[in-house]
């Protein structure tokens, strides 16, 4: 590959590419696309990802005359500090691929579809990483946030034994399907007005949903949830919540999620950052690669929960 062509071909990756690569690469994923839809896709920096969680009113209440005022301070927030987290996707062109397809319109459709699968790539390890609960390189996806310490002592270096606020809400039990046991989640993650407003499981769980509703509620549809449908995606409507079909999921597992109290935070300089194409020393070929940095967080995980081996 000359080296205008590589000049070429990176200014059009930069150009052309990243100005949409972004926000596609989260589209495949009704969790990620509502968290970008409320506008807590955030871009931030620094050694690690650090989130100020409050998890307790202040000093108040009632009084009569002549009462004295307690002035000692209380805590009521600490913080959640989240590593890192780092995913790439090699784009390589070998030099009898440039050969046969050269021309400027010819290696640029070439390039094109490297860059959707790039898209299509990062966006499958999104997908994947995020329903691991942090285990090796993955972000502290779901499985972590919505546990009680059961299975994950900790989040945020937080000590859900000592912080209980920490824990998000469990059912390890599960078993058949019924509108009872989902209902009780719901109420677990639910305090006054704040509730779960998607629920993601399998293809299995949701037929049962589906099959224990009535026509009237199955095709109803509630407005809040105009942004997932407008993405391609479908589901039934449990109380608010809209329940979403995660084909690669592990069988007999439902996720509840309250939306509100999640982001997905991004490095600034690595959101999908690109290194330009570089040569192979040992071959005929050419690589570029694009780089993300980030985690998922969840600042109130007592609003979320998981129920498991349900049939």
């Amino acid at each position: 590959m000359s080296k205008s062509n590589i000049e070429e071909i990176d200014a059009f990756v930069r150009d052309e590419v990243l100005p949409d690569v972004e926000s596609q690469i989260i589209v495949n994923n009704a969790l990620l696309a509502r968290i970008e839809g409320m506008g807590k896709y955030v871009a931030d920096s620094g050694e690690n990802i650090r989130t100020a969680a409050r998890f307790a009113h202040l000093p108040g209440g009632m009084y009569k005359r002549g009462a004295k005022f307690s002035t000692a301070q209380k805590e009521t927030v600490k913080e959640f500090i989240h590593d890192w987290k780092m995913a790439y996707v090699d784009v390589t062109i070998d030099g009898w691929t440039e050969a046969v397809t050269m021309g400027t319109n010819k290696i640029r459709n070439y390039v094109q579809d490297k860059m959707n699968n790039a898209q299509e790539t990062i966006s499958q390890i999104l997908n994947d990483t995020l329903r691991t609960g942090g285990e090796g390189d993955n972000v502290d996806g779901i499985k972590r946030i919505c546990d009680d310490g059961t299975n994950y002592a900790t989040y945020g270096t937080l000590t859900r034994a000592t912080d209980t606020w920490a824990k998000g809400q469990l059912d390890a039990t599960g078993g058949a399907y019924s509108n009872t046991i989902f209902q009780s989640m719901y109420g677990q993650c639910s305090k006054n007005n704040q509730h779960p407003d998607m629920i993601i499981t399998t293809q299995a769980v949701y037929n049962s949903i589906w099959g224990k509703m009535t026509p009237q509620q199955r095709y109803a549809q509630n407005t809040a949830h105009s942004d997932i449908r407008a993405l391609g995606f479908s589901g039934v409507e449990f109380n608010d919540a809209i329940v979403i079909v995660e084909d690669d999921m592990e069988t007999g597992l439902a996720f509840f999620f309250n939306t509100e109290f999640m982001e997905l935070v991004v490095h600034k300089d690595r959101n999908m950052a690109w290194q330009d194409f570089m040569p192979h020393l040992d071959e005929d070929a050419k690589s570029g690669r694009f780089y993300w940095m980030g985690n998922i967080i969840c600042t109130a995980p007592r609003y979320e929960g998981q129920i498991q081996s349900l049939t």
